[in-house]
């Protein structure tokens, strides 16, 4: 019985560790939307890639050319985007931050 109480206790402890961890890293979390645009016509650009440099993260954009990176650690990242007959674009120093969760990143391709 004692051995299945103190088991009991330090999952709870060890759940409880880290839950409150993940609590800590949320705030050092943000997103960032944008839209990737054709650079002659200002049309958003519909299944453009859009890529974090130096991660594995990659986003599509929707039919308006609009996308939502994923939740990432707060800092200053590069992003490159393509798209069939569209030559591609790197944009570096994105800042992801939680204050500027509100402002819209805009990528814009030009035609080849």
């Amino acid at each position: 019985m004692r051995h299945l109480l103190l088991t009991f206790v330090l999952l709870t402890l060890s759940w409880t560790a880290v839950a409150g961890g993940n609590n800590a890293d949320e705030k050092k979390m943000a997103m960032r939307q944008g839209k990737v645009v054709d650079g002659k016509t200002n049309e958003g650009i519909a299944g453009a890639m859009v890529k974090i440099e130096g991660t594995q993260e990659v986003v599509y954009t929707d039919f308006d050319g609009n996308f939502t990176l994923p939740v990432l650690p707060e800092g200053q990242y590069t992003l490159s985007s393509t798209s069939i007959s569209y030559n591609g674009v790197k944009l570096r120093n994105i800042k992801i931050s939680r204050d500027l969760q509100d402002q819209t990143i805009e990528m814009r391709l030009q035609p080849h």
